[in-house]
């Protein structure tokens, strides 16, 4: 870990930071914790986008279908029912 910033304050400024505003999560964790002043909003967002950037990572590559194969009901005259040359402009 390279942060220099405690990770119970990281966690802290993380779960106010998802309901509130960076803003007050800044002056609340200011307010409550004897930090000295050093809390700000950019500070805030940072080290959240941190978090939001390492949690993406771990997540690896995205995949745009999950299941082999269409699950959805082919009906008469649908455009996936009759394939032809413009069927790509179905979607």
């Amino acid at each position: 870990m390279t942060e220099r910033t405690a990770p119970e304050l990281a966690y802290l400024e993380n779960k106010f930071a998802a309901a509130i505003s960076y803003g007050l999560t800044a002056e609340l964790l200011a307010e409550v914790l004897p930090t000295g002043g050093d809390i700000n909003a950019a500070g805030v967002y940072r080290n959240l986008q941190g978090l939001a950037e390492r949690i993406e990572a771990e997540l690896g590559e995205e995949k745009w279908q999950f299941i082999d194969g269409c699950q959805r009901l082919r009906l008469p005259g649908d455009c996936m029912s009759r394939p032809t040359a413009n069927s790509a402009a179905c979607w």
